[in-house]
């Protein structure tokens, strides 16, 4: 059973935004047409212009398909009537939201996910009273809108149709900085979009799915705010929520739902981790010393658990699942190992900031006689690369982990990573979520230049595909991937994929000429 602060809970309530509004106006009718170089096999194809579908009368059974021209969250609005005598029946219409054509493409096909399948943003709506302007009740994470009139008295006609779309920063995207190359910008702007409309009145992982605040997810967001939108309030607001629940030995929370009341979400064991990061990253850019001493407990707190579990083995153990990636083959006890180091290091850190010497002495020796037993006993001899379980398999995940950990030195990162390139049995990152912290890695290394390609080869081809936010997985030789038994699931607009605006901003005076 989870501890609740109640004290950080009133201060999630102090610290609740005021979302703001814009109207999105559809830009066209398409259709979806089969297409084996589409992303997903489909291409929207426009078909006419709105003017086509407003003013004009509908009979029951006619549908027609909206793209309103980019990713957005919020609500519908619609304006109808009917031709002729007074409606003496209510209107009836079915309306299917997607992210991206195949959600609407494939619809019909047999669901298959692991997951509720009310995610899928499918409703049957009934208009009692007619003619009538009404806003839909449930918010939605949208591009395209499918509607179908099931019944209507008499034909019925849409005088508009707008979407009401809302996030905490508002509709504008902070401009690129100057000298950007046009393609970095582009991803720039795809990258902030993903985040705003991620911001409501929390950090949402996913607006379309799960709409919950996750720790991971929140350690990248707050990167990447910090660089553009600077809305520190509501990374604030983020973290008083997950803190405000803690297990028996003082772990954070790793997801937290906020409505209908606040309560504690999943345990994981790698997401408690990056709370050091986090509150000390928080505390340099705009924190300061009251804010980093109100967490520095919690902080050091969510070391204890798996501190406690390592015992005489060279890696850690825990009673929680880590994440690390969507990969199923992944063997993720070396990553974990980095995972806690990097939390081991950060604590530290934090620790100077407040001037605990003692404390920050103390991690820090931690740091390295564990680090010391992992490059004795997980460091192959022949390839220099770290390897993970009984198999000692190679991954991505195990070396990015290591180097960010500080198990080997800086000048040692760039010879693992490329090592890598020359492994084809290394397990590859599936997830943006890791490809993140592939691009940090690079960034230790000091190899700006592998850093920028890398991005632009991974998110550049998301952007190639047509996205207009970045998805939660990516796998360029598998678009239909997804870890929950159905595609339609996957999130096209997902909170740990804005990378790319952090790393351009944050180095931009590194982009290679």
């Amino acid at each position: 059973m989870a501890n609740c602060n109640k004290e950080l809970l009133r201060q999630v309530r102090v610290l609740k935004p005021k979302l703001e509004h814009w109207e999105v106006a559809p830009e066209q009718q398409v259709a979806f047409a089969a297409d084996s170089t589409a992303w997903q096999g489909y291409a929207a194809i426009g078909v006419g212009p709105v003017a086509g579908v407003l003013n004009r009368p509908f009979a029951a059974g006619e549908r027609f398909l909206l793209d309103f021209g980019e990713h957005s969250v919020g609500r519908l609005k619609l304006a109808m009537r009917t031709t002729g005598k007074p409606a003496d029946a209510p209107v009836r219409l079915k309306l299917l939201f997607a992210e991206l054509p195949q959600e609407i493409a494939e619809a019909d096909r047999p669901f298959t996910g692991y997951l509720c399948r009310s995610w899928i943003q499918e409703e049957t709506v009934t208009i009692d009273e007619i003619p009538a302007t009404v806003v839909l009740p449930r918010r939605y994470a949208m591009r395209y809108l499918l509607l179908e009139v099931v019944g209507t008295p008499d034909r019925l006609v849409f005088d508009d149709i707008r979407f009401i779309a809302q996030s905490a920063v508002g509709r504008r995207l902070p401009p690129p900085p100057p000298g950007v190359p046009e393609r970095l910008a582009r991803l720039d702007a795809i990258a902030l979009r993903t985040l705003r409309d991620c911001m409501q009145e929390l950090f949402e992982d996913g607006p379309k799915r799960d709409r919950r605040l996750w720790l991971g997810d929140l350690y990248l967001q707050a990167k990447v705010d910090r660089v553009s939108f600077r809305r520190f309030d509501l990374v604030e607001r983020s973290i008083a929520l997950l803190a405000a629940f803690t297990s028996e030995q003082g772990q954070v929370v790793s997801s937290v739902y906020e409505k209908p009341v606040p309560a504690p979400g999943n345990w994981l064991a790698d997401y408690p981790l990056l709370f050091p990061a986090l509150i000390r990253e928080h505390t340099q850019a705009a924190g300061g010393a009251e804010f980093a001493a109100r967490y520095y407990d919690t902080a050091l707190r969510q070391l204890e658990p798996m501190r406690q579990s390592w015992g005489d083995t060279p890696c850690p153990h825990s009673e929680h699942w880590a994440f690390i990636d969507w990969s199923e083959k992944l063997d993720k006890t070396t990553a974990l190992a980095g995972v806690y180091l990097f939390g081991l290091r950060n604590a530290a850190a934090l620790a100077e900031l407040l001037g605990r010497e003692s404390d920050r002495a103390a991690l820090l020796a931690e740091a390295e006689k564990r680090s010391l037993r992992l490059r004795r006993e997980l460091r192959d001899p022949r390839t220099g690369l770290f390897v993970s379980g009984p198999d000692r398999q190679l991954s991505y995940a195990s070396q990015i982990w290591m180097i960010l950990g500080g198990a080997v030195p800086p000048e040692d990162a760039g010879t693992l990573l490329r090592k890598l390139a020359s492994a084809p049995e290394a397990i590859r990152p599936v997830t943006p979520f890791l490809h993140h912290f592939l691009l940090e890695a690079w960034a230790v290394a000091g190899e700006f230049e592998q850093l920028f390609r890398h991005l632009q080869e991974y998110w550049g081809k998301m952007a190639d595909c047509g996205a207009d936010t970045f998805q939660e997985v990516f796998d360029p030789d598998n678009p239909y991937r997804t870890p929950y038994g159905d595609v339609r699931l996957n999130s096209a607009c997902h909170a740990w994929s804005c990378a790319p605006a952090y790393f351009i901003r944050r180095y931009r005076d590194r982009i290679p000429g």
